[in-house]
């Protein structure tokens, strides 16, 4: 963060007025990018969705289902992430144009994800998408790294999909609408995921994939997400959400003090203190503010053992981690584990789970959540995905059957209400509700 500190001072007596811009990489936590955001205009990331795939803890399920498309919540966590930190709209510096070469493994897109992927970017508030590269290199290191031409000079799939981007923004009225504020709003602090990676507590725990799962989540049923840091101003949201806040520092506090919106704390919050102490009183720490419970144990489960529990007459299974808590008086208990202890608890409008649930759990809280602040939750089908930038829906398709999207007094500027497999249509609603 110094050395792009002074890079930045450099840049700007020396050549003044520029925009300046750094790219991150994906799924990349070893230094604060909030701090180092804050001396830029711009924040850009490279975005490789199939390399992510291979490379990062899909299994093989999951790796199987979108192996030429990537995960459908991928490239969306970190376009939000990005742009929740950039002083300007962000840019995708490199997208990904076909087959890399650093995989494990280096499948192709499947047609029409090149142009998928473009447009995904402007939907979630994208000034840029740059390709990397413009021509496949036919020696050295990255030879087996597809550019947008071949090695001998022919244009290949990537760059018909980005000529027809380029040909579809002229559908699009000019200036785009800004991107608004959503009213989701999921907390990212890099010193927690930090705090939580230090000290585990077991093999397979990690904060950064509960991150993004509770974001996939969020996202598969219809909402808009901001991706906010730890001293972000979190008013006006109707849900926040924070899947692996184990440090709550003063400014974040204050602001979870002062909002009306509905809370959800995962297993972990305010399990620590920024020196990396439990904090006094036990965890939540500074929250009891919030929700009067004492975290007094917790255990971390092999991936094999499920510790069942009951919500609201279903069943479903804590996976990988649990906690023992007493609650206050004022704390009521929502969901019981089979031996009589809490799974999730509630305080008002705060929301407390001492378990990672399984993924049908996690997707109907986020749901309850949703509905309670207020918010039009809908499931989507697998694979389709929505973003509203003003008065524009994007209807995004990574599944491998056409969807169609109803969407009343709505005006079709690319596509239809039909969105074929891997394909992308874009109305203009009457309204930017």
């Amino acid at each position: 963060v110094r050395f792009n500190c002074a890079q930045c001072e450099i840049l700007g007596e020396l050549s003044p007025g520029r925009v300046l811009v750094h790219n991150a990489m994906l799924f990349f936590t070893e230094f604060d990018h909030h701090a180092l955001a804050a001396d830029l205009d711009v924040m850009a990331w490279d975005s490789y969705p199939l390399g992510a795939l291979e490379n990062f803890w899909f299994d093989a399920a999951t790796q199987q289902r979108w192996l030429r498309t990537g995960h459908p919540d991928f490239a969306a966590f970190h376009h939000d992430l990005y742009r929740g930190m950039s002083q300007q709209p962000f840019w995708v510096m490199e997208q990904q144009p076909g087959p890399v070469n650093w995989g494990a493994w280096n499948p192709a897109p499947a047609p029409g994800m090149v142009r998928l992927w473009t447009w995904e970017a402007f939907a979630h508030g994208a000034d840029v998408v740059s390709y990397f590269r413009w021509r496949q290199a036919p020696f050295a290191q990255e030879q087996m790294h597809a550019g947008l031409q071949t090695p001998d000079r022919h244009f290949d799939i990537g760059a018909d999909e980005a000529r027809a981007v380029a040909q579809e923004l002229h559908s699009i009225p000019a200036p785009a609408p800004a991107t608004q504020r959503a009213r989701v709003a999921l907390v990212f602090d890099y010193e927690s995921l930090w705090a939580m990676q230090i000290q585990p507590q077991g093999v397979d725990e990690n904060p950064l994939r509960v991150a993004f799962d509770a974001y996939s989540g969020l996202r598969s049923l219809g909402l808009d997400v901001d991706i906010v840091g730890p001293n972000a101003d979190l008013a006006d949201y109707a849900l926040i959400v924070m899947p692996a806040q184990a440090i709550v520092g003063e400014p974040l506090l204050r602001e979870l003090l002062a909002t009306k919106a509905q809370l959800l704390l995962y297993p972990r919050t305010g399990a620590k203190t920024a020196s990396l102490c439990i904090p006094e009183g036990l965890p939540p720490g500074p929250l009891r503010a919030l929700i009067d419970l004492r975290v007094t144990r917790v255990e971390s489960l092999r991936p094999t053992a499920r510790v069942p529990f009951t919500w609201q007459g279903e069943r479903y299974d804590a996976e990988r981690w649990r906690e023992f808590v007493q609650a206050g008086p004022q704390v009521s208990v929502e969901a019981c584990f089979d031996d009589g202890g809490p799974a999730m608890l509630r305080q008002g409008r705060t929301r407390y789970v001492t378990a990672r649930g399984d993924a049908a759990f996690e997707r109907r809280l986020l749901e309850a959540a949703a509905r309670e602040a207020g918010l039009a939750a809908t499931r989507l089908p697998e694979g389709l995905r929505l973003r509203r930038r003003g008065d524009l829906l994007f209807a995004i398709n990574y599944g491998e059957v056409a969807q169609t999207v109803l969407v009343p007094q709505a005006q079709w500027l690319v596509g239809c209400e039909a969105v074929p497999a891997h394909g992308v249509a874009i109305a203009r609603r009457h309204t930017a509700e």
